[in-house]
């Protein structure tokens, strides 16, 4: 049983990781941005939490799949903006699903 459940969260990881890079594919984002997103594009099955998230984002850049920088906002401070690199667009395009909506369309 405990396989099974592994290979499960897995299986999540795997698609939430797809889904950030989809969102990272159409341009640079923040944390939050990339959130709303995603919940957006999943017509809201999937809430990432931004512990997941970031967790996730600091994996591709340590493999190089994307880089961050700081940025001051409009509304004051700054954010931590996350871009594809050459080599996640690489990543991305070979391995990632270029369309989520079928996947992820309400029930009619």
């Amino acid at each position: 049983m405990a396989a099974k459940r592994s290979r499960s969260k897995t299986a999540l990881r795997g698609a939430v990781n797809n889904i950030i890079m989809e969102s990272l594919y159409s341009g640079e984002k923040y944390g939050y941005e990339i959130i709303k997103e995603v919940e957006e594009k999943t017509n809201g099955k999937i809430k990432l939490k931004q512990p997941s998230l970031y967790s996730s984002l600091k994996r591709f850049e340590t493999k190089g799949y994307i880089e961050s920088h700081w940025q001051d906002s409009d509304i004051g401070g700054k954010r931590h903006y996350y871009k594809l690199t050459p080599s996640g667009l690489t990543y991305y395009k070979k391995n990632v699903a270029k369309n989520y909506d079928d996947d992820y369309e309400e029930d009619d």
